[in-house]
C-alpha cells in the first residue's frame, strides 16, 4: 500500500504550513465534496461540514493568519458556496485556548504524536456542533417533527 503522505505528492505547488491547499489530490477531493452536495441538494439533506484543524495555535489575530485564510477560511468559503452548513471551529478554538492558558490543541490530542481529538476533545467538538445546529434554523427543521 502507498503512502499518501506530502512526500508523494509529485505535483504539490501550494503548501501553508504542513497543509496541501492546491494540486490534483486537493482537487479531487473538492470534486468529492461538490458530489457530497450535490446528492444531499437532489434529496433535500442538509449537510454539515466541519472545519477541525488540529495544529491550530492561541493568536488573538488568528484571522489575519496565512494558515487561517489559506486553509480554514478558503476551504469554509468553498464549501459554504457549495451549500453545506460550515461550522469552522477556528474561532472556537481560539476561545478554548485563551480561557485555557493554552496555546496549542495537544492537550485534546490521544497523544503527542496522535493528533486525532482524545475523549475531551471529541466531546467538545460535539458541543460545538450542538450549538451549532440549534442554532442554525436550516438544520433545525430536521430535528423537530
Amino acid at each position: 500500500m502507498q503512502s499518501f503522505g506530502v512526500n508523494r505528492h509529485m505535483f504539490v505547488k501550494n503548501m501553508v504550513g504542513r497543509f496541501i491547499v492546491g494540486g490534483p489530490l486537493y482537487d479531487r477531493h473538492l470534486k468529492a465534496l461538490q458530489q457530497i452536495a450535490n446528492e444531499a441538494r437532489k434529496k433535500t439533506i442538509p449537510v454539515v461540514a466541519v472545519v477541525h484543524n488540529p495544529f491550530v495555535v492561541f493568536n488573538p489575530q488568528f484571522e489575519r493568519s496565512p494558515d487561517y485564510i489559506f486553509l480554514s477560511q478558503r476551504i469554509s468559503t468553498r464549501l459554504s458556496d457549495l451549500g453545506f452548513h460550515v461550522h469552522d471551529l477556528s474561532p472556537r478554538y481560539q476561545e478554548k485556548m485563551k480561557t485555557e492558558g493554552t496555546v496549542n490543541l495537544t492537550g485534546s490530542w490521544l497523544s503527542p504524536q496522535d493528533c486525532h481529538p482524545n475523549p475531551a476533545g471529541h466531546e467538545f467538538i460535539a458541543e460545538c456542533l450542538v450549538q451549532c445546529v440549534t442554532n442554525t434554523p436550516g438544520l433545525m427543521h430536521v430535528f423537530v417533527h
